[in-house]
Formats: structure tokens, sequence, C-alpha cells
């Protein structure tokens, strides 16, 4: 309709470029797609909700699922259906297999979708270590030594506190993992 945003404009009202990037990868490139700031809001959203999940998966890397490979590159190889391939990255996620194989697959996906997932993943657990307070540190402590005794109770009081004071606790392979909610 002869509307058009510069990046300029998308970062000036506090988007992350990638963002754009991911609203237009949930559509297919032959569909017209309705451009919204709300729209554009949902799917940063999404973006960083993928990105503390790939966060949460830890450090180590595993294999490429095959079974994923396949899927993510028919999908693509299929008239470059990103929504397709997009919701395999999330079945991907919720799946079974262990965390190390989910972060190299990810990351392969990743060489496909440009979203700077590693490059993001990496800052967003250094911004997580910088800004974790003591206070929830300490918390995360005690729930870890809570959940050593089996004691379930206490240990889901724990984290119930840390979730009121805007923290998130994921329980991984390396360990707890806080996330700011």
């Amino acid at each position: 309709e002869g509307t058009s945003y510069s990046l300029a404009e998308v970062k000036e009202k506090g988007y992350d470029p990638l963002a754009v990037r991911y609203f237009f990868l949930q559509s297919h490139y032959r569909s017209k797609q309705n451009f919204t700031w709300e729209a554009l809001d949902a799917a940063q959203k999404g973006l960083m909700n993928l990105y503390k999940q790939v966060a949460g998966l830890g450090t180590e890397y595993g294999e490429i699922s095959k079974k994923y490979q396949e899927k993510f590159t028919e999908q693509i190889c299929d008239d470059f259906n990103t929504p397709q391939a997009l919701a395999t990255v999330h079945e991907m996620m919720q799946s079974d297999i262990v965390p190390k194989d989910k972060l190299a697959t990810i990351f392969d996906f990743d060489n496909v979708l440009g979203l700077k997932i590693c490059e993001k993943v990496k800052l967003l657990r250094k911004e997580q270590r910088e800004t974790i307070p003591e206070e929830i540190q300490k918390l995360v402590s005690e729930r870890e030594i809570a959940r050593q005794n089996k004691d379930w109770a206490k240990s889901d009081n724990l984290r119930d506190e840390i979730l009121a004071k805007g923290f998130e606790v994921l329980d991984t392979s390396e360990g707890p993992k806080i996330v700011k909610e």
C-alpha cells in the first residue's frame, strides 16, 4: 500500500533486525504478508524464546540428528518452504533427542535460516551471568541442595520464589541455568 519502513526505523523502535528475518521466514516467500508492528513484536518474542530454549541446552555439542536434518532439508528444497522448516525446528526442540544433539542440529539449521543463533545464545548467556543477582544465585543453590536431598516440596517452593522475583530455573544436563523472564 505504499508504506515502507527502513531498517533504521525498525532499530529505532527497539527491534532486532533478525526479528524481521524471523517474521518473513514464518510465511512462504510467494505469499503476501501483512507487516504490522504487533506482528513484528510477536516475531521478536518468538525469536527470543528460541534463543532462550537453545541457551538452556548447554554448551556441549553432539551429533546432528539425521532424521530432523533430512526433514528440514526436504522442506527447504520444497520451493523454499521456510514456514514448514521452522515448524521442524520447533518440533526438534520439543523432541526427546539429547540436548547436545539438539544443539548441533539447531546450529546446522541456522546455516540456512541465518538467525545467528550461536552468536545470540553466547551473548544471552553472557548477559545472564552478568545480571543474575546474588540473592537469586543463592536461592538456586538452595534449590539444588533440596533437589539432591529429594525434598521436592522445598525445591518447588524455591522455584516459585525465584519465578516471583523474575527469573526462571531451567534444569539441564549440565546443571541449573537461570534465565531472566
